[in-house]
């Protein structure tokens, strides 16, 4: 993380915070910086895009995700979270 916080740092100009780097699934990191920083960044070449991260929830639970919840069917439609999430770490890849 550190040799990609100096390269962003110096084509950005200021200093930013790498919290991730991605090799395997694909390349790229996750970082905070500024919304000029991003602009910047988004003008390189070798820079695909740029996307903000984003929080998301689900409404109604499709049959994927209400299988996680239940062992016993019927299935009910709802997934009921059994937990706070802590120490869980959820990777998304959305092809489109």
């Amino acid at each position: 993380a550190g040799s990609i916080a100096g390269l962003v740092s110096n084509s950005v100009h200021e200093n930013v915070d790498v919290k991730s780097v991605f090799t395997k699934s694909l390349k790229g990191f996750s970082v905070n910086m500024s919304e000029r920083a991003a602009l910047k960044m988004a003008e390189r070449s070798d820079v695909a895009y740029i996307e903000q991260n984003e929080d998301i929830s689900i409404g109604t639970a499709t049959w994927g995700i209400d299988r996680i919840d239940q062992r016993a069917r019927p299935l009910d439609n709802n997934y009921v979270v059994g937990g706070v999430g802590t120490g869980v770490a959820a990777y998304i890849i959305d092809t489109g």
